[in-house]
């Protein structure tokens, strides 16, 4: 499944692919604008199948009720979901567009990357572990950005695509048919979201 969005500023791809044999995807996503800032974030349930599923889905609930909120305090308060539930990782970016800065939080192996049109790259290292409800430190960590910035926030269903390609796009539709072709070959829940900054 492919879907598109865009709020004239940031455009984004989003690939999800449900893992063959299963009925649903454990993995979920969103996208939401604003004004002032553009949210993204890709959600991991623990394992796969219907559980995960419902997992990652109180979390994204969480999300979309506080986006609002800083990103550390939205993981937060998804974490105070979890407490009877299987769990998740999840990473969650926020673009700034007036102060051009990306708040970043994330627990677990879901990866963000960002390339300026320099061809500078931004890799923060995922903390280990995931989200169940324990108490845990939630930080952010913030990265500037030039208008045509590319972004990409992927789980772990995807590990051996070459990000290189995606991140040298010049335009989004560039990548769509080599997503396509590439998923196809992934087998397990995995998902993939491509953004460009265009302001």
């Amino acid at each position: 499944m492919i879907k598109r969005y865009t709020d004239g500023r940031t455009d984004v791809i989003a690939l999800e692919k449900t893992k063959p044999g299963n009925v649903c995807c454990g993995d979920v996503h969103t996208v939401i604008y604003t004004d002032e800032y553009m949210l993204c974030t890709v959600i991991d349930g623990l394992g796969s199948g219907e559980s995960a599923r419902r997992s990652a889905n109180i979390v994204l609930e969480t999300i979309k009720r506080y986006h609002q909120y800083p990103v550390n305090d939205i993981a937060d308060k998804s974490n105070q979901k979890l407490g009877t539930e299987r769990g998740v990782v999840l990473t969650i970016i926020k673009i700034y567009y007036d102060k051009k800065q990306i708040a970043y939080c994330n627990y677990g192996n879901v990866v963000f990357l960002l390339r300026t049109p320099d061809g500078k790259l931004v890799q923060p290292i995922p903390r280990r572990g995931y989200l169940s409800g324990r108490k845990s430190t939630l930080n952010t960590q913030y990265f500037t950005f030039e208008k045509d910035s590319i972004f990409c926030l992927h789980s772990d269903g995807i590990r051996s695509f070459k990000k290189e390609k995606l991140l040298s796009a010049h335009e989004l539709d560039d990548v769509k048919t080599y997503m396509e072709r590439f998923i196809e070959e992934v087998a397990d829940d995995a998902t993939v979201l491509i953004g460009k900054i265009g302001r």
